[in-house]
């Protein structure tokens, strides 16, 4: 008698598994949301880069451009997105130069 006094729920303690599962319900019902979200996200950037694919190849076909020119903008368009979100006010000297420094370190 006396361990079923002390197991038994509180009225504030159902109150709260109350409010815990409707929280959890709201929170199950919005990654299940995120996650129809991130798969047809998933879907598009796969389209995206066959498309993109698709286009290069034929630009390379044709003599618009090489595979290595192709590679080279490509590559300076990254150190530039790099560049600008590590330090907005430095240059692609300065990055190098940091890069020359480091080695004879």
């Amino acid at each position: 008698l006396m361990l079923q006094a002390y197991f038994a729920p509180s009225s504030l303690a159902m109150a709260y598994s109350d409010e815990i599962i409707s929280l959890l319900t709201d929170l199950k019902a919005v990654v299940e949301a995120q996650q129809g979200k991130i798969a047809f996200l998933t879907k598009a950037i796969t389209s995206h880069r066959d498309k993109h694919a698709a286009l290069r190849q034929c630009l390379v076909d044709r003599g618009v451009i090489t595979e290595m020119e192709y590679l080279v903008k490509l590559h300076r368009r990254r150190i530039a997105k790099y560049v600008a979100g590590y330090a907005p006010e430095a240059n692609f000297k300065d990055i190098v130069g940091l890069r020359e420094l480091a080695v004879s370190v």
